[in-house]
């Protein structure tokens, strides 16, 4: 049987602009500042199966590694640790994410593509329960956290729809 990824789960790194040995252990795709993309050490395929203890794969998401791809921007917000990321490189993740989709069959909807912060608000039992990235778009300030996620798939469905 041929394994394929269900899901994709967007985070921030909440470090600095640009990928480190950190970030490129936990994602699959890393996307730095001036927009460029940045290959994880794990290979999406490592989280294309039901993950348990002990296996090897880009864990970026306590509780939802299994079948999720992990992409993250560099940064965070403005006043968070690593500083804030840029327009940049959210919108070459959010373009990268739609052809991910559409390529793989994965339709958009809060169960496919959604932040870390999402997946921690449904699943309070995991590690990922307070989580708070992506929560909030610096160039966006009126967008209330609980908000983010339906912007950003409506974004990635604009990407689809215009590659």
């Amino acid at each position: 049987m041929n394994a394929k990824l269900k899901r994709v789960c967007i985070h921030w790194t909440a470090g600095g602009l640009k990928a480190n040995a950190i970030d490129r252990k936990h994602y699959h795709f890393i996307f730095e500042d001036d927009g460029d993309c940045v290959k994880g050490q794990f290979p999406p395929e490592a989280n294309a199966r039901q993950l348990k203890n002990g296996d090897t794969y880009a864990a970026h998401c306590a509780g939802g590694n299994s079948w999720a791809l992990g992409v993250a921007v560099c940064g965070a917000f403005k006043g968070y640790k690593g500083g804030t990321f840029t327009q940049k490189s959210l919108e070459a993740c959010l373009k990268f994410v739609a052809q991910f989709c559409k390529a793989n069959g994965i339709p958009i909807n809060e169960d496919t593509v959604y932040t870390h912060y999402e997946f921690g608000l449904k699943h309070k039992g995991t590690d990922s329960a307070g989580k708070i990235d992506i929560n909030s778009i610096p160039w966006e300030p009126q967008l209330k956290p609980h908000e983010v996620g339906n912007w950003i798939r409506t974004k990635v469905k604009w990407y689809m729809a215009n590659p």
